[in-house]
Order: C-alpha cells, then structure tokens, then sequence
C-alpha cells in the first residue's frame, strides 16, 4: 500500500475550502453524472457548494471514503463533539420494536471489501457501534432461550449402544486393549451447542477482549459490559468456534428471528479484527474499513426511543400519505413532530423546517387521523420540532404532555421546539 495521506478531514454539513489538488481529486467522482449527493454509499454525501468549485460542504454521514483507494481518502466526524453515538443506537435497539429493529441495520453501513485505511478517531466510533449493536442482538436472542439443534457425538460408551456402532474405532480403542463392554457410538444430539451458537459464542469472546482493553467510561461501555455479563451464563455449555468457518444457514423458526440478523455482525466483527482475537487487545493499531453512519436517521430512531419509553401507543411512527410521510404523531395532543438533526434551532429559526410542517398540517389524511369531523375545516394542529442540542433534556415525563415542556415559538402560531441532549462520552 502508498503512503496513506488525508486529503479531507471534515465535519459533518460542515463547508470547507479546499486547495487545487484536492478540487481535482474530488472532481473524479462529484462531477460524474452517476453521482449522488444523498448515496452515502459513494463519498458521504459531499457536494460542491459554489460553482468555481472552491468550496465543499459534507453531508449529514460520519465515517471514511477513498478518494484514491490506498493513498487519499476523506473522513467526516460527528458535528457535535463527544457524542456518544454508540448508546444512542443501543436506546434505538432496547425500545424498537421487532419491525423496527431489523432497520437498525441501515443506519450503518462497512465497506469490508474495500482496502482499510489508518484511523483512530473513526475506529473509536466505529468498532463499539458494531460490537453494541452485536451484544444487543444477543442479549435479545438470551432473554428467549438460546435455540437448539442436532449436532453429531461421538462418545465411548460402556455397557451400552446409542446411535450407530463406529466399527473400526470400537475394534482399535477397545477390543484390541481387552475393552469388550465398551463401544464406539456416533449419534446426534439436539443441543445448544450447536454450530450457531457455537459462532455467537466466540463473537462474543472477540468483544470480550476488546471491551477489557477499551479505558472509555461511558454509557455505552458500561452497557455493553453488563451485557456481556448477563450472557456468560447461557452460553456456559456452548463450545468455541474457528472465525474461519462458514456461516450455516439456518431455516429460522419466526421465535428465533434474531439469528439471521446475529450471525451476519458475529461475521463483521470477524473481519474488524482480522479474524484474530490478539487484535481485540489493540484497537489503536487497527485499521479502519470504509463506512457511514447515517446521523440523522439514528437521531430519528433516538427520538422514537423516547417517545415510546414515555408515551408509549399514544406515538404514532412515520404515518404515510402520498407524497408526504412524517416523523410522529400523538393522538392524544393532536401533535406533528418531526425530528431534526440540526443543531442550529439552538439558535434561530430554521423556515424551511417550519414550512414543511405546515404543509404536513393541512393534509387531509393527517388531519382526519387526529381532528373530529366538525373540527377539521377550522382547527390549526399544533406541530413541534425536536432537535439536539447540549442545554436540552434527557428524556421525555411521560407524567406531562410534550406541550407543556415545550419552547413556543414567537414567529408562528401553535409551533414547538423541543431540545434534546444526546449521550456523551466521558473523557
């Protein structure tokens, strides 16, 4: 590999200046017709801003593209500094719902194809991210009971016959030492310790190591490690697997609709460590894949998490209309929330983001969902914007209204802020 220099290092929805090298590497990709500012699949969402082409601005995605795989990439890190992105996903994970958990996936993507690139900033988001999500999954998977499958023995058994007799090892072991009541059986077993769990077990291990070199007190780490505590015990009896092997494919019974999900991160964590469990032991030294982290659905899925903690069935989930879709809707207080990943609301008022709520309030469907008949031609709904910022809450009283702790604004009527303070690592 080149010697590795960083072209870009950027903040995200950040705008930057950059030199005449740099505009020419970035010109290869963010001028071909193909490209996509909202793919963040193909360089984090970043676009020019000016047309002398002097100008940059990333996009709401944290993590590394290549611009010239093995010798200049770009990173994007998170806007607001020390956020703990990992326990955010985790909230996500304890209170969504099965249909919900399965998206989880989306709000991060690795590119483990790709030639991994040096970065110690982005591994420390990176690699807690997949072994929460991957404890998370597990510690699911515990809470039912781990499943169980036929699995080959081979045992020496005296006095008796189970399965079939393995004929040239009873003759070698036994008889020809003078053993004659004893018997060579092969048979299958239904166990827990079969090859699924078996690979979960030694995923497991990996974030083990990794967890017991990692000095970050934080919400995340100390979730992390009571979980993987709590499921020390139901794998007691469930041996190790080779990181190597393949993964098997399991016809899942729905009560077990975890695993699928579960053996897909227990093989990325294989491949973010190498498949060696001495590199859990240094995370410094390792070398990053390319990926993204979507900010703002996390920070939506975040939101929803509270929600539901503190209001339950009361919070409706992205109700759908043709061509139009919002974040939430509370019944009870005939409410329209959307969730923004903005942190200038601290600020000022952003119009844009009121005026596409407005448009949300005066559509019928919406309309019909929260008003009575008689209400709907006269009644202005009230609508709220949550977005983070440090001087916000922790969480929502599910013993107040969201009305009644929310911030109304002097410019529009019946319109709400709320601020929320995302989780934060402790130095």
């Amino acid at each position: 590999m080149n010697k590795i220099e960083y072209i870009l290092s950027l903040s995200e929805h950040k705008t930057a200046d950059v030199d005449n090298a740099t505009a020419e590497a970035l010109s290869g990709m963010l001028d071909l017709d193909t490209y996509d500012p909202s793919n963040p699949g193909l360089l984090l969402g970043i676009d020019w801003t000016n047309r002398s082409r002097t100008q940059i601005r990333a996009g709401y995605y944290v993590g590394a593209r290549w611009l010239k795989e093995g010798s200049a990439a770009v990173c994007v890190k998170p806007k607001i500094e020390g956020i703990d992105i990992t326990a955010m996903f985790m909230k996500c994970f304890n209170h969504a719902d099965s249909r919900l958990r399965n998206e989880l996936g989306r709000i991060y993507q690795i590119d483990f194809d790709s030639t991994f690139m040096p970065s110690a900033d982005l591994s420390a988001i990176l690699t807690p991210l997949l072994v929460g999500h991957f404890v998370s999954v597990v510690h699911s998977i515990c809470r039912k009971g781990l499943m169980r499958d036929y699995v080959p023995v081979t045992e020496n058994l005296n006095g008796k016959i189970k399965g079939k007799i393995d004929a040239p090892r009873t003759l070698s072991r036994n008889h020809a030492m003078g053993r004659y009541s004893s018997t060579v059986c092969r048979y299958q077993e239904f166990s827990t310790d079969c090859q699924a769990n078996r690979i979960l077990h030694t995923a497991l291990e990996f974030c083990r190591r990794f967890m017991a070199g990692t000095v970050c007190d934080n919400e995340a780490s100390t979730r992390i490690n009571l979980i993987l505590n709590d499921t020390e015990n139901a794998f007691r009896h469930v041996g190790m697997a080779n990181p190597h092997c393949r993964m098997p494919r399991l016809h899942i019974n729905p009560f077990f609709e975890d695993y699928s999900e579960a053996l897909r991160l227990a093989a990325m964590i294989f491949r973010r460590f190498g498949y060696s469990l001495d590199a859990t032991d240094n995370e410094e030294g390792l070398l990053t894949p390319p990926f993204h982290i979507n900010m703002p659905l996390l920070f939506e899925l975040y939101v929803y998490a509270l929600l539901k903690e503190a209001y339950g069935r009361e919070v409706k989930y992205h109700v759908r209309t043709l061509g139009n879709e919002i974040d939430f809707m509370k019944t009870d207080e005939r409410l329209i929330i959307d969730t923004k990943y903005i942190t200038r609301w601290d600020s000022c008022t952003v119009h844009e983001n009121v005026r596409q709520l407005a448009g949300y309030a005066r559509n019928h469907r919406f309309r019909a969902d929260l008003l009575h008949e008689s209400e709907r031609d006269m009644h202005i709904l009230d609508c709220m914007v949550i977005y983070p910022s440090k001087n916000g809450r922790n969480a929502f009283d599910s013993k107040k209204n969201m009305l009644d702790n929310a911030a109304s604004s002097e410019d529009y009527l019946k319109f709400h802020t709320v601020a929320i303070r995302l989780p934060q690592n402790i130095d």
